[in-house]
C-alpha cells in the first residue's frame, strides 16, 4: 500500500506574544513486514529468540534481512532545528508542506494484513533565548532515536507475545476507542509521555528558555486506510492542554492509494 503523510499548515490562534518564533520537530514512521523482519533477525542474532521459533513457522532466519525483507526507510526525520518555520503573530497561517510517501509492505506473510501502520510524531516549540541552535538539533536527534527504540520495542513485544503461535504476527496498534487488550502501541499514551517529558526539557535555567507548545502522535493502520483512504487531523494546543506559549492548530493528512 502506498501512503502519503503530510503536515499541511500551522495556525497561530494566539501567538502568546507580539511575534512568536515557532519551530517544529517532525518524524514520519511506519511498521510493516520489513520492520518485523529486522527485529526478528536482531532477536535471533543476539539470542533472545530461538531460531526454532521462526523456522517452525516456515521462515528461514538467514533470509530475513535479504533485500525482499529489508525495511525501506521506516523512519524519516526531515530536521528539527530553530527557525524551520517563519515568525508568526496571532491570526497568521503558514503552509508547511512537509510530506513523506512510503510503501507499507504486507506481502511476505510476516505481518497480518491490516496490521501495518503509518503515521507521524510532531512536537512544536517556540524559540526564546535558550538553548543554542546546536543543543536543539542534538535534542531533536535524541527524540528521534528514542521514538525509534520505542517502536522497535513494541514490535519486539508483539513478537514475544505471539512466539508460540503461527504466522502471521499481529502488531497490536490500538486506536483511540479500541479496547484491544493485546495492544503494544497506543498513540495517545505515547503522546502523553512526550508531553510530560518535553515540557521539562529546557527548564532549570534563569535564562528565558524555549517554550513547549504541544506534541502529537497520529497513526493509521492499513486496515483503517482500506476502509477510508483519506484521513485529516487538526491538532489543537492551548494552555489547557499544556502549551506554555499561546494557542496553535496544526493540520495534517494521511492518504493511501
Amino acid at each position: 500500500m502506498k501512503v502519503t503523510v503530510r503536515i499541511d499548515r500551522l495556525t497561530a490562534l494566539d501567538s502568546g506574544e507580539a511575534t512568536a518564533e515557532p519551530y517544529l520537530w517532525p518524524l514520519f514512521f511506519k511498521v510493516d513486514d520489513g520492520s518485523f523482519a529486522e527485529v526478528l533477525a536482531s532477536k535471533i542474532t543476539y539470542g533472545s529468540l530461538p531460531r526454532a521459533v521462526v523456522t517452525r513457522r516456515g521462515i528461514d532466519p538467514d533470509l530475513l534481512l535479504q533485500d525482499e525483507h529489508r525495511s525501506e526507510g521506516a523512519f524519516s526525520a526531515p530536521g528539527g532545528g530553530h527557525r524551520n518555520l517563519p515568525k508568526m503573530s496571532s491570526g497568521d497561517e503558514v503552509s508547511i508542506k512537509r510530506t513523506w510517501t512510503t510503501e507499507v509492505a504486507e506481502q511476505s506473510g510476516l505481518l497480518e494484513p491490516g496490521e501495518g501502520i503509518v503515521g507521524l510524531v510532531v512536537v512544536l516549540f517556540e524559540e526564546d533565548l535558550f538553548p543554542t541552535h546546536g543543543r536543539v538539533e542534538d535534542e531533536y536527534g535524541r527524540f528521534v532515536d528514542a521514538f525509534k527504540k520505542r517502536t522497535e520495542r513494541a514490535i519486539s513485544e508483539a513478537i514475544d507475545r505471539d512466539a508460540a503461535g503461527q504466522l502471521p504476527f499481529k502488531f497490536g496498534f490500538r486506536a483511540e476507542k479500541d479496547g484491544n487488550a493485546r495492544t503494544t502501541f497506543f498513540p495517545s499514551a505515547l503522546e502523553h509521555e512526550l508531553t510530560a517529558r518535553l515540557k521539562k526539557l529546557y527548564r532549570g535555567t534563569l535564562i528565558d528558555s524555549d517554550d513547549f507548545i504541544g506534541a502529537c502522535v497520529w497513526v493509521r493502520s492499513t486496515a483503517q486506510l482500506r476502509i477510508k483512504p483519506h484521513a485529516a487531523l487538526s491538532k489543537l494546543w492551548t494552555p489547557t492542554t499544556g502549551s506554555e506559549e499561546g494557542s496553535w492548530r496544526l493540520d495534517m493528512t494521511i492518504s493511501a492509494s
